[in-house]
């Protein structure tokens, strides 16, 4: 009895398929962690922002989960299974963008809110499995706001 092995190209096809299919799931995972976590972190709006910004944060917040929550239903259709790290890029900018606009109003990268940056490209960084121009185009944009 005689063992084939797969040739190089089928190898790279199946490794492209399986990352793909980590991707979307995991981008999934993500979005659902921004569903809750964006505006959970309110409560420390209710501290530390001037009572004249807290409505407009508050509208910021759920706005972006409001977002996820759409880019949820690209991942469960054809679109989500071809290009799932486009979805997820898009997801860390919104994200990204939403705690950038927050920083700027409350003090720039001065302001403790900087922080959440970080955890965005962090979870991203762990979570997602981008390839390195991916998580370059990310964090560049997401810097980039």
């Amino acid at each position: 009895m005689e063992f084939e092995l797969p040739q190089k190209a089928q190898l790279q096809q199946a490794f492209a398929d399986h990352i793909r299919r980590l991707c979307r799931e995991r981008v999934k995972v993500l979005c659902y962690i921004g569903i809750v976590l964006v505006p959970l972190f309110g409560l420390l709006d209710i501290v530390l922002v001037p009572s004249s910004l807290f409505h407009f944060f508050l509208a910021l917040r759920l706005g972006t989960a409001a977002c996820l929550l759409v880019a949820l239903f690209p991942l469960h259709r054809l679109f989500g299974e071809r290009r799932p790290s486009l979805i997820g890029i898009l997801t860390a900018v919104i994200v990204g963008g939403c705690i950038s606009l927050m920083t700027r109003y409350l003090g720039g990268y001065e302001s403790s809110y900087y922080a959440g940056l970080n955890l965005v490209l962090l979870s991203v960084g762990l979570i997602a499995p981008f390839s390195v121009k991916e998580s370059s185009v990310t964090c560049g944009m997401v810097y980039g706001t």
